[in-house]
């Protein structure tokens, strides 16, 4: 009887470790799970944060190929690109105004200079 008790204490011992580690195992499994989902929320934001980054990238690049050609260079009002001496010369009015075409950067400005 006694042999027995001692069967009985040893077996009621293992069933306690065992729903001790079964609980330790659904904690364990728990926080994994919560761990995942935390993981998976931040994967998500960041791939958020890409996209938002990338459209922003894009709207630049779209923003500064429209400004190209349309971009000046701001000058003070009273700018004025020649000399005060050669803004006032007079021009003859007999002048022979050139009827060359303008350089328009599509041909050698070497020739362009000597059929001026």
């Amino acid at each position: 009887m006694e042999h027995m008790m001692a069967e009985m204490v040893k077996i009621k011992r293992e069933s306690v470790d065992a729903r001790m580690e079964t609980t330790e195992i659904k904690r364990m499994a728990d926080e994994a799970f919560q761990a995942q989902e935390v993981l998976q929320q931040q994967n998500e934001e960041m791939h958020q944060r890409a996209d938002e980054a990338q459209a922003n990238v894009q709207t630049q690049v779209t923003n500064l190929r429209h400004l190209e050609g349309v971009a000046t260079i701001e000058q003070p009002r009273d700018f004025q690109p020649f000399t005060t001496s050669i803004m006032n010369t007079k021009i003859s009015v007999n002048i022979l105004i050139s009827k060359m075409k303008s350089f328009d950067g599509t041909i050698d400005p070497n020739q362009h200079l000597k059929n001026f």
